[in-house]
C-alpha cells in the first residue's frame, strides 16, 4: 500500500472535519484508541450522530496511559484480547487519536489484528504531525532497546488538524520542534534557513507561520517516505539524531526525556561527530547548536551516562550491524540539508564521543 498526497488531509483549524471520513466511508466497526489528555477533544458523541442515518456503527474505544512506557507488549497484547473479545471483523477500521505512542500502538494493532485492517492517525502531537503519524513506521519497546518490535503497515489517512494542539505544554510544543528542525537539518537546507528566521514566531505558536512550517515539514517526509517505503535507502536520512537520542531513552528507561528532547541532544552529538570527521564545517554545528538553544532544547547528554553505558545502548539500537566488529550505521549530515548514513565500528564511535566537547556529560536543567 502506498500513502500518497492526497491521503494527507489537512483541516487546518476546523476541528469538526476531522471526523468528515465517516460520512463519506462505510464503516461500521471503529476501534478508538486514545489517552485521556486528548479523549476530551474526539467528540464521540458526534462522532456516532454523524452516522445514525446511514448505518450503525459500532465504536469500541480503548484508552491508554500517557508516555513511552505503554508502548509495551503486554499493553499491546491486551488491546488485541479487547479486539477480540468484540469480535471485530476485517472490516474494522483503527483509528489513532492522540501523539506519536498512540499512533505506533495503533499502528502495530492494525498491522496484525486479522492479519491487518484498514488504519487512520488522526495526530494530536506536533511531533506526531509532522513525523511519526506519516511513513508507516510503528514499533514498540522492549528491556533491549527503542522500537526492536513493530512492523510497516501504511495508514489509509492521515487529518491534520491543528486546533488538537491547543492541549500541548510548551515542553510538548518544543519536543515537537526537534523533529522539525531535524527535517530541516536533514532533508532541506532552505527550510532550517527559514526557520532560524521564524522561530520565535513558532514559539510564540503564530498560526499563520506554524501552518507553513507543518505543511512543508509533512511534504518533505512525505516525498521522501513515497520513495523509499521500506527505509532501505534515503529514507534512513530522517533518522538523523535518533541512533543517539534512542540510545538516550533507553539509558533512561524511556522516563524523564521526551522523545524530542533526546533527539535533540542526539543531533547535536551526530553533528559534532560530523564535524570532526571533516564532513561540515564549525559554522554549520554552531547554527543547529543555536537554533536548538532557542527552543530550550536539551545540548548536553544528561547527567550520569557514561560512555560505556551509552554504547551497549547503542549496541542493540535496530540500526547496529554486525560484521567482524560490532558496528553501526549513524545518520551524519555533510551540509544544512545533506544527510548521509556511515557506518562507524563501536571502537572510532566511543572515541568520536570521549573527544566531543561541545556535549559534555551537563545535566538539563528543568527536564
Amino acid at each position: 500500500m502506498c500513502f500518497t498526497k492526497r491521503d494527507l488531509r489537512y483541516v487546518g483549524m476546523q476541528a469538526q472535519n476531522s471526523w468528515d471520513f465517516l460520512t463519506y466511508e462505510n464503516i461500521k466497526n471503529l476501534v478508538l484508541i486514545t489517552n485521556n489528555s486528548v479523549d476530551s477533544l474526539c467528540r464521540l458523541k458526534r462522532l456516532r450522530s454523524s452516522k445514525r442515518n446511514r448505518n450503525s456503527l459500532k465504536v469500541t474505544k480503548i484508552i491508554i496511559g500517557v508516555g513511552e512506557r505503554y508502548k509495551r507488549l503486554r499493553f499491546f497484547i491486551g488491546i488485541l484480547k479487547a479486539l477480540l473479545y468484540e469480535e471485530l471483523n476485517r472490516d474494522t477500521k483503527v483509528v489513532s487519536f492522540g501523539g506519536g505512542v498512540l499512533g505506533d500502538i495503533a499502528g502495530f494493532i492494525a498491522s496484525c489484528y486479522m492479519r491487518s485492517v484498514k488504519l487512520i492517525h488522526i495526530p494530536t502531537t506536533l511531533l506526531a504531525q509532522v513525523d511519526s503519524s506519516i511513513g508507516g513506521k510503528n514499533g514498540l519497546n522492549t528491556a533491549f532497546g527503542k522500537n526492536l518490535v513493530g512492523a510497516l503497515h501504511m495508514p489509509g489517512r492521515v487529518i491534520l488538524d491543528i486546533s488538537n494542539l491547543s492541549t500541548l505544554s510548551q515542553r510538548e510544543w518544543v519536543s515537537g520542534l526537534a523533529e522539525v528542525i531535524k527535517i530541516g537539518a536533514a532533508l532541506d537546507g532552505d527550510y532550517f534557513k527559514w526557520l532560524e528566521k521564524v522561530m520565535f514566531n513558532i514559539l510564540d505558536r503564530k498560526m499563520s507561520v506554524v501552518i507553513g512550517m507543518i505543511k512543508h515539514a509533512c511534504l518533505l517526509k512525505l516525498n521522501v517516505t513515497t520513495s523509499d517505503s521500506r527505509e532501505i535507502g534515503v529514507r534512513s536520512v530522517l533518522n538523523f539524531g535518533h541512533t543517539f537520542g534512542h540510545a538516550i531513552e533507553s539509558y533512561l528507561s524511556y522516563q524523564k526525556w521526551l522523545h524530542g528532547e533526546a533527539v535533540s541532544c542526539g543531533m547535536v552529538i551526530a553533528s559534532d561527530i560530523s564535524f570532526r570527521l571533516g564532513l561540515v564545517e564549525l559554522s554549520v554545528h554552531r547554527r543547529l547548536i543555536r537554533l536548538l538553544s532557542i527552543c530550550r532544547l536539551p545540548i548536553y547528554m544528561p547527567s550520569g551516562l557514561k560512555v560505556e553505558s551509552y554504547l551497549k545502548a547503542l549496541s542493540v539500537d535496530k540500526k547496529s550491524i554486525n560484521g567482524l566488529e560490532r558496528a553501526c550505521n549513524v545518520v551524519l549530515i555533510k551540509g544544512l540539508g545533506q544527510g548521509l548514513i556511515l557506518t562507524v565500528s563501536a571502537s572510532s564511535l566511543e572515541s568520536l564521543i570521549l573527544r566531543n566537547r561541545t556535549v559534555g556529560y551537563k545535566a538539563v536543567e528543568n527536564i
